[in-house]
């Protein structure tokens, strides 16, 4: 299959700022009232226990943003 080169307008310098934040924003509000990642959180509990520590350093997580919700880990 070959390759489909696709962009996103934020990514682009002409994109204006305001929807950049807004688009990041909206992001960010769907991913935390869905709880779309909750089904990683079995998975963060165990690699937490399997390594002794109650440390998580949030890297590179993207548009919707950090995790949020770390108490419930």
């Amino acid at each position: 299959m070959k390759r489909i080169h696709l962009f996103e307008f934020m990514d682009l310098s002409w994109f204006p700022d305001i929807f950049r934040k807004m688009q990041t924003n909206i992001l960010q509000i769907i991913m935390t009232r869905t709880k779309a990642f909750d089904y990683a959180i079995p998975y963060m509990i165990k690699e937490l226990e399997n390594t002794d520590t109650n440390i998580i350093v949030d890297l590179c997580s993207g548009a919707s943003g950090p995790c949020l919700r770390p108490q419930e880990i």
